[in-house]
């Protein structure tokens, strides 16, 4: 309910900053975790004087990580959560934090009774079970078989590691779910590659994430996307707030996926729209699995953003083409 005080994890991070600006658009007051004293600065610059504010949580996986910050907290947004990345301790730099960073948020909330609704922002890897690729068919919410990963296993690469991580940080929830039985309740978020302008970003150089993904690919020899779907960020923080319609239940979850984005008609599109742009010679991604979402589309009426939209905000925030 517009009015209300919603608590944001991540606010400085990409989707984190859109979740804090789609829900001050909807007239709810905002509270935001950051790690770091300077993001707070950034969020302020961004987002002037309006109804938020934001708490620094050096370590989103100490217990007392949220000690004081969820007092008055209606609605609860989970954002943060680690990307894949150069560390070579997987489990140290993806596992433990999405994990514990996860059951640490549903621990504090459980100890505020004006906590109403936990709204968590996953991925579409951890429904992607490995038969998908035998069987076929499309990415759904319903999983026929669970997932199954070891935190304590070796993991190949970094994406293994990453999607073991965003698993194992869904079962942690659900088990916590149904152990403890809260007075509120959960609905996850699980978006396929999310693309658009970055709020916070202020010059080309801090680029991260999967937008850096898209662009190292459209300029670079690498393709460093995968899945061949796209969906842009504002859809995904547009999301988060329909979700807390009190009449969805608790449990849910929802894939966000805007649809196919062809790979040479992205670039053929760049290359037209933006003839500066030198393109790179990078191939089509590796894997290209089909991801239903029309179960947002049917309950919330969500209509994506198309990926010209996204792949635009992109390059022009690169080229220094928008407002930034």
């Amino acid at each position: 309910m517009a009015g209300n005080l919603v608590f944001i994890t991540g606010a400085a991070g990409f989707v984190g900053a859109h979740v804090v600006n789609a829900a001050l658009e909807a007239g709810y007051r905002v509270r935001g975790s950051v790690r770091r004293e300077a993001q707070i600065d950034q969020l302020k610059k961004q987002f002037g004087s309006k109804a938020a504010e934001f708490v620094l949580v050096r370590d989103i996986t100490q217990p007392d990580a949220y000690d004081g910050v969820l007092d008055g907290v209606d609605y609860i947004f989970h954002v943060a959560s680690p990307l894949p990345g150069q560390a070579n301790d997987y489990k140290k730099a993806l596992i433990e934090p999405a994990v514990l960073g996860t059951t640490t948020i549903l621990e504090a909330a459980s100890k505020v009774p004006s906590i109403k609704r936990v709204v968590i922002t996953s991925s579409v890897v951890d429904l992607i079970h490995e038969s998908i690729f035998v069987k076929g068919g499309a990415v759904v919410e319903d999983l026929e078989d669970e997932i199954h990963f070891d935190a304590d296993q070796d993991f190949p690469d970094s994406q293994t590691a990453y999607r073991a991580s965003k698993v194992l940080a869904r079962q942690a929830a659900e088990k916590f779910m149904a152990k403890k039985s809260p007075r509120f309740s959960m609905v996850s978020i699980h978006p396929v590659y999310i693309y658009g302008r970055n709020l916070l970003q202020s010059s080309p150089d801090q680029i991260s994430g999967t937008n850096a993904a898209l662009w190292l690919s459209l300029t670079g020899p690498e393709q460093k996307t995968s899945g061949g779907t796209f969906v842009h960020v504002r859809d995904v923080a547009e999301l988060q707030i329909k979700a807390l319609r009190p009449d969805i239940p608790s449990g849910e979850r929802f894939l966000a996926s805007g649809g196919k984005m062809d790979w040479d008609e992205a670039k053929a599109f760049v290359k037209e729209k933006y003839p500066s742009v030198q393109l790179g010679t990078s191939p089509e991604p590796q894997f290209k699995i089909p991801v239903d979402s029309s179960k947002a589309e049917r309950v919330f009426g969500m209509k994506w953003r198309p990926w010209k939209e996204a792949v635009s905000e992109v390059v022009e925030q690169q080229l220094g083409i928008s407002k930034l």
